[in-house]
């Protein structure tokens, strides 16, 4: 029997043909998405795949390893457009306050806040994850924390200030007078902080509400936190209060339940180490449950987004590196979502 020629072209022109179709299916759909607006989710998935992870772990640096940055004597009030990569100290309130400005590529400025040090290796000014600088797709300002420099002892403040002085003002103006130099808006900002670092960042939703936040494994409620460093900074700050006596005196400094409406309000990734018993039990879920939303599982609410992980070394470890990208993602795209809406 002759085989039919013209069915076995149709057959071979056939198969390629029927690979390819889910290719310019996709094709479609990505047009049909970008036509009603949903380039966003686009967008997103560029952002993830131009943030590489970092190689090391969230390692701090204090003045020893900051020797080679040039160093700057300012007034914020006289503070210069397009500054250069430096570390930079001014004087407010009697405190003295520095922080490092890198440049970098993009339109999002970064604002790293630290959490606990060890003040048997690193002397202040002390920075984290400095090193990380080039995994962050914008400029980077890091902020330390002045209380440090006036106690050996101390390594956490949570940058409380002390009992007559609230530098949470002061911090907002630095991150204010940086964006402003470098042109960009209050949208354009993205804070980072774990455990005390992400409580200051936390912080900062009332008085930069078109911000964004990404915080790991913070503490909501200083008085809550089961460690001996909270002791220390309440002798230092304090004037020794105990925790009950600090909590009824400086309530809405210590805690940012007081910020609740605040928090619904702005772009917040809120990951948390399911690892880390403590601070999900007794710093998310107090938190969730005031936000009214469950936290025994990822989840958006509004604009608050909890992301559960699960990593060995509880709250020790903090991010693993695997997670930083998706956390910045997540953050670059809440920041264009405000512009969007704006």
């Amino acid at each position: 029997m002759t085989p039919n020629i013209d069915s076995g072209l149709s057959q071979r022109y056939d198969r390629p043909r029927a690979l390819c179709r889910p290719f310019f299916c996709l094709i479609n759909l990505c047009t049909r998405a970008y036509r009603r607006g949903a380039f966003l989710i686009i967008s997103s998935i560029l952002a993830f795949m131009h943030i590489k992870p970092p190689t090391s772990a969230p390692t701090k640096v204090g003045a020893s390893a900051l020797q080679d940055l040039p160093k700057f004597i300012v007034s914020l009030e006289e503070f210069p457009t397009s500054p250069s990569l430096g570390l930079y100290s001014f004087v407010e309130h009697s405190l003295s306050f520095d922080f490092i400005y890198r440049p970098g590529q993009g339109d999002r400025l970064f604002v790293l806040f630290s959490g606990h040090a060890n003040r048997e290796r690193l002397t202040p000014p002390i920075f984290q994850r400095w090193s990380w600088a080039p995994n962050f797709p914008g400029h980077c300002l890091y902020i330390a924390d002045p209380m440090l420099q006036y106690h050996d002892d101390m390594g956490l403040a949570w940058y409380f200030g002390s009992e007559s002085v609230d530098i949470t003002p002061t911090i907002t103006k630095i991150v204010r007078t940086v964006s402003n130099g470098i042109g960009l808006s209050e949208r354009d900002i993205i804070f980072y902080g774990s455990s005390g670092g992400g409580f200051a960042a936390l912080k900062q939703c009332p008085r930069m509400p078109q911000a964004t936040y990404v915080v790991i494994n913070p503490q909501t409620d200083i008085t809550k936190y089961k460690s001996g460093h909270v002791e220390t900074f309440l002798r230092n700050c304090l004037g020794g209060r105990g925790r009950d006596q600090a909590s009824a005196e400086f309530g809405e400094r210590l805690s940012v339940f007081h910020d609740a409406k605040s928090l619904t309000e702005a772009n917040i990734v809120y990951a948390q180490n399911t690892g880390d018993r403590h601070h999900l039990r007794s710093h998310l879920q107090p938190l969730a449950e005031k936000l009214g939303f469950p936290a025994d599982s990822s989840g958006v609410h509004g604009k608050f987004e909890v992301l559960l992980f699960e990593s060995e070394g509880g709250h020790r470890r903090g991010e693993p590196l695997e997670l930083v990208p998706t956390l910045l993602g997540k953050a670059v795209q809440k920041s264009k979502d405000v512009g969007t809406a704006i």
